[in-house]
């Protein structure tokens, strides 16, 4: 006998069959069926309560989820953005040690004005260059005359021995350590947006999000590979003639 009869028969079971008609087995075998019904029907309950819980709590897993790996990408965006600005502050506080760097050499090395005129075009480039990928190209050819030039000091040891040439090239030092240093920590935090970009799920919520370009590395000589890339701005500020 199926569940629906059983109910339907107990639900008219006074007037099917009056109580003082029934035989105690029978009485006993009504009490047990209805009772497997109430229990069948708690049993249902209960599975029906853990399933609209099993079916929150996945939505707001999910939900967590996206919102997370959304805070991810625009964490790891603001990191390199900043330390991106950092590394063009660097460049900026080398480019004003320059000119000083090239008056005091002049006094000594006069005789180098090829060096020095490569030096200051390169510098020039380097005020002018407009965009990330020129400020960058720039930034290695001024590395280039710079090297050049700091090459002609050691040449005149009477200019090396000047102590304005020795303080110009202690903080040239420095600031091009700082420059490695905030080059490694952008190239760090670009590894880590490049993951999410090609690791599951999140390179598909990057998509989604709109998160769908590379971003670019600075390499040891400033260059910017060659790839698609997530471009931030550069700010015009951070280079001063």
């Amino acid at each position: 006998m199926s569940l629906i009869r059983a109910v339907i028969r107990r639900a008219y079971l006074d007037k099917l069959y009056p109580i003082g008609a029934l035989s105690k087995r029978q009485i006993n075998g009504i009490k047990k069926l209805t009772g497997n019904i109430r229990e069948y029907l708690a049993k249902h309950q209960i599975f029906a309560w853990l399933l609209r819980m099993l079916l929150t709590i996945a939505v707001a897993a999910i939900v967590w989820a996206l919102i997370h790996w959304y805070n991810d990408y625009a964490r790891v965006l603001t990191r390199a953005e900043a330390y991106f600005a950092q590394v063009g502050v660097e460049l900026k506080r080398r480019n004003n040690l320059i000119p000083n760097l090239v008056v005091t050499a002049r006094k000594y090395a006069f005789h180098e004005e090829e060096i020095f005129k490569h030096v200051s075009d390169a510098r020039e480039m380097f005020i002018q260059a407009k965009g990330v990928e020129e400020k960058m190209e720039a930034a290695a050819k001024l590395d280039a005359a710079l090297s050049r030039l700091l090459a002609v000091v050691e040449q005149y040891p009477d200019l090396k021995a000047t102590q304005s040439i020795q303080d110009l090239i202690k903080e040239l030092s420095n600031t091009e350590n700082r420059i490695a240093e905030q080059k490694e920590k952008y190239n760090e935090v670009a590894r880590m947006y490049n993951q999410l970009l090609t690791t599951f799920p999140t390179n598909i919520l990057g998509r989604i999000y709109g998160f769908g370009q590379r971003m670019q590395y600075i390499g040891a000589e400033n260059d910017l590979l060659k790839t698609p890339a997530v471009e931030f701005e550069w700010k015009e500020d951070c280079v001063d003639e």
